[in-house]
């Protein structure tokens, strides 16, 4: 089975975390800039600490109004010193609780970005490392982030999204386009078992192969309590 991973520590209302701390495999935590704090960070940690959970630094771009789905660096420079920023704040934490932190994940409008711009996926992996030396990468697989941490022999695992519809193999459907963001408890098993297999329906390209190493669900997502109880049954 692979094993899922979760955005957290984003202080969703309806979230059930007890859940989250059940079924995830690695917790992908909010560094502050698109949701959380300093509290919530350390929050988060501890919870993953006690339930033996991996634990990911989730940057994004700094943009609470729109939980990090705008671009609101101005300058290469100026993002790479918002990933300094954040993950640093971030290590500081983890230090003070004896945590390892196992992988970076970027956030929202900038995961989008360092998949296929190759400024940005370069600034977020030279921030990403510089702060995190040992940590793996979470990436779309077939991307040009992946190439680049090929070509750096950079440590990633690739991930396949269980609440998200694919436009192609390596693109995923815009969040306005309705039925982008699966809710249905039919349709996510039907992706789960999919992905477990190493395909996925895609908009553009029909059932293609994709192979991952790991499943990641919303924490945002309005079914999410629903869809972590359907995959425990």
């Amino acid at each position: 089975m692979h094993l899922i991973n979760i955005d957290y520590g984003e202080e969703i209302d309806f979230l059930d975390e007890d859940l989250v701390l059940r079924n995830a495999a690695y917790c992908n935590i909010s560094c502050g800039y698109h949701a959380g704090d300093a509290l919530s960070i350390r929050k988060s940690i501890v919870a993953c600490l006690r339930h033996g959970i991996k634990i990911g630094a989730h940057p994004s771009y700094q943009d609470k109004v729109n939980f990090g789905r705008v671009n609101t660096a101005a300058s290469p420079s100026e993002l790479y010193y918002q990933l300094i920023h954040q993950l640093a704040g971030f290590s500081g934490i983890a230090q003070e609780l004896n945590a390892e932190v196992f992988h970076v994940k970027a956030h929202g409008a900038l995961y989008n970005h360092i998949m296929s711009d190759p400024h940005v996926a370069q600034v977020f992996l030279d921030a990403s490392l510089k702060i995190f030396p040992n940590a793996k990468i979470f990436l779309m697989p077939g991307t040009l982030m992946e190439e680049i941490c090929l070509s750096r022999g950079i440590a990633f695992l690739r991930e396949g999204f269980g609440d998200r519809r694919y436009q192609n193999s390596t693109k995923l459907l815009p969040r306005a386009v309705p039925g982008a963001v699966i809710q249905d408890l039919s349709q996510i098993k039907e992706q789960f078992d999919d992905l477990r297999s190493g395909f996925v329906d895609t908009i553009d390209k029909g059932r293609v192969q994709l192979a991952i190493d790991t499943i990641c669900y919303h924490g945002d997502n309005p079914a999410i309590n629903q869809i972590l109880i359907s995959l425990e049954a």
